[in-house]
């Protein structure tokens, strides 16, 4: 299970370094402020995607998703975090997830 997550990390990032474009940059932290790796992202829009944080507990959306979509956000130990996202400008955000 260790090597699905960190390879789906690895491709993640890969993809991000390979596609220069215009992306809404999402954090997410927990109620300390820590990073969050790993943790498994569903966004429903134009395109639907499923998507994992990276090691700086950082994921895009990318522009191909339009600009009326939902996320929902989900680790274990914590809880879920659902987000409907209505934007025209692209810009980053941090999601804070609460423990169980």
């Amino acid at each position: 299970m260790k090597k699905i997550v960190f390879t789906l990390l690895i491709i993640a990032n890969l993809s991000l370094f390979a596609n220069e474009n215009k992306a809404t940059v999402f954090r997410v932290i927990d109620d300390n402020e820590e990073l969050i790796v790993g943790a498994k992202i569903t966004i429903e829009g134009e395109k639907d995607l499923t998507l994992y944080t990276n090691l700086e507990g950082i994921f895009e959306v990318p522009e191909e998703v339009g600009d009326n979509y939902s996320l929902k956000v989900e680790f274990i130990s914590y809880k879920d975090c659902e987000i409907l996202v209505n934007e025209k400008e692209r810009f980053s955000h941090t999601i804070e997830l609460q423990s169980k």
